[in-house]
């Protein structure tokens, strides 16, 4: 009666209970080989919910790797106790120190660009003085020229004037 329920719970699912008859003949060693057989089929159980959790936590943490790759880096996987939490772990750890590399070189980008727009400026000053230092050295050459015109009318009549002073002496003498 004993054997009979306990395959009957075998039979259900029920790997847990164990057929209590101590006895050396047939029925005992039934007994044994079906305890053997509820053990390893509580081991089968356990490795095959094992193996499902497994499988589930894969299945999340790809769906988690799918979203990362398509650029929202803030994502992170659920580190679980089994095999694939050391891997989720670790790239978990990669993803924050990529995250930290990024928020470096984004404030490398921002120095550059503020650098950039500082060198225009000054650029456009120095553009700017150097229209301006050609606009004066073309107005102190027109002077310089407009002098040399004129110091050349004081020559001619300077000149005029010796030539008239020389005649005037002359015609005196």
């Amino acid at each position: 009666k004993e054997l009979t329920e306990f395959s009957e719970k075998m039979a259900a699912g029920d790997y847990r209970s164990r057929a209590e008859i101590e006895s050396s003949d047939d029925f005992g060693l039934i007994a044994s080989n079906m305890n053997q057989t509820a053990e390893k089929m509580t081991k089968v159980a356990f490795n095959q919910e094992a193996q499902q959790e497994l499988q589930r936590s894969v299945t999340e943490f790809l769906t988690v790797v799918s979203q990362i790759g398509r650029g929202d880096l803030t994502l992170r996987g659920k580190v679980t106790n089994d095999a694939l939490g050391n891997v989720v772990d670790s790239v978990n750890y990669m993803l924050d120190n990529f995250t930290k590399v990024l928020e470096r070189v984004r404030k490398a980008a921002v120095d550059v660009s503020s650098s950039a727009n500082e060198i225009l400026v000054a650029s456009e000053q120095m553009m700017n003085g150097a229209i301006q230092q050609d606009q004066e050295i073309t107005n102190t050459s027109s002077a310089v020229e407009e002098l040399t015109v004129s110091m050349k009318q004081v020559s001619n009549n300077a000149e005029a004037s010796a030539e008239a002073a020389r005649r005037a002496l002359d015609a005196a003498e």
